[in-house]
């Protein structure tokens, strides 16, 4: 990689922060995004539209790490993050692996106060994932938590699903750019909680 790339890269990665962060947004709550961040169309374009925008010839290109590593679709809400990871998952080529959160209530007063599992299973809480998640091979993945900077694994790393292992295990090819490229690593199910307060 070049340093002319790799600065790129890390302007764009400082874009994206600031821009998540609201950094950018004018005083109504607004911002502009970069023109090339943006479809051009006269209509509304469908959501096969707009995916295959992003990521045209996907069945052909899905083999090339750099590819995949280059392409993200930003939305503000989790219903549309949602709807878009359900739709790309589905038109991803290859046989689904299905993996289910073990959802608990903790830390009730009282003991007789139950929480069926099935109403666990259907809340939505930001920062926790759903309930079902589906992988498959060689489907793209974004790191959402820091869990082992100095190996590479830290929040917006870019993955490549390589295989789930009983339901708990997830073998996965790093391929954000920089020194852990390439890199296979195994993340295990970790225990989650919504934030307090």
């Amino acid at each position: 990689q070049s340093p002319s790339h790799r600065s790129c890269l890390q302007q764009h990665a400082h874009y994206l922060l600031q821009l998540g962060n609201g950094i950018l947004n004018d005083a109504d709550g607004q911002c502009q995004l970069k023109h090339e961040m943006c479809m051009k169309t006269d209509t509304d374009a469908s959501l096969a539209e707009f995916i295959n925008w992003v990521m045209p010839n996907l069945s052909e290109n899905m083999q090339l790490p750099s590819w995949i590593a280059e392409r993200a679709v930003l939305a503000p809400y989790h219903a549309d993050v949602d709807h878009i990871n359900e739709y790309i998952t589905t038109s991803f080529p290859g046989n689904n692996v299905d993996v289910y959160s073990a959802d608990v209530a903790e830390d009730l007063e009282d003991s007789e106060l139950s929480v069926p599992t099935e109403m666990l299973n259907s809340l939505t809480i930001a920062g926790i994932p759903k309930h079902k998640i589906s992988f498959k091979t060689n489907m793209p993945l974004m790191l959402m938590r820091n869990l082992d900077a100095s190996n590479g694994l830290c929040n917006g790393t870019r993955l490549l699903t390589k295989r789930v292992i009983n339901g708990r295990l997830l073998e996965a090819k790093i391929v954000t750019a920089g020194e852990h490229c390439n890199k296979l690593v195994y993340l295990p199910r970790i225990k989650l909680s919504p934030e307090e307060g």
